[in-house]
């Protein structure tokens, strides 16, 4: 087994760093429809920008 090729990854989820909103929403409401659920682009972003657990 070789080494790890990164010491650390970081995931930037709350928008401090970079402005992922619309990727969380797009790999989100891919899953939903994976699924067979309806994506709600709207109620996503809401929550996501919302701060809110």
């Amino acid at each position: 087994m070789s080494a790890a090729a990164y010491d650390l990854v970081s995931f930037d989820l709350d928008g401090t760093l970079v402005d992922t909103a619309g990727e969380i929403s797009e790999a989100v409401n891919l899953a939903l429809e994976d699924h067979g659920l309806a994506p709600d682009l709207q109620a996503l972003a809401d929550h996501v920008l919302s701060g809110r657990p």
